[in-house]
């Protein structure tokens, strides 16, 4: 529901061990990368044109992170190209496939914050 629930999720699977960096989807809103590095809420980037489907934007989000980590991102910036690859997805009408050229364009609003545990 929030970057703050996303990060509370991802700290206690962390500290279980349960993996060593944790992303969580917060649909429109974009995603939460946690790990021991800490937790970046990665903002959606502002659509260039309507919504049209969101028909595979979470298999577009893992696929940016996995093709990002392959060519030697961090996992923060590879979440940030996961972010901007579901919003290319969202573009596009029905299950057709994204432009990779839209994800260059969109890659650089995508904004990442630290999110801290609330007081």
């Amino acid at each position: 529901e929030s970057f703050e629930a996303a990060r509370e999720v991802g700290e206690g699977l962390l500290d279980r061990g349960g993996a060593q960096v944790v992303v969580t989807t917060l649909g429109a809103h974009g995603a939460l990368c946690s790990s021991a590095s800490g937790h970046y809420a990665v903002h959606s980037p502002p659509l260039p044109g309507p919504a049209r489907s969101d028909a595979g934007a979470g298999d577009s989000l893992v696929a940016g992170i996995v093709a990002a980590l392959a060519g030697g991102d961090d996992p923060v910036a590879a979440c940030a190209r996961g972010v901007a690859a579901a919003a290319a997805s969202v573009l596009t009408p029905g299950t057709e496939l994204f432009d990779p050229g839209e994800v260059e364009q969109l890659r650089p609003e995508v904004a990442v914050e630290s999110v801290t545990a609330s007081a």
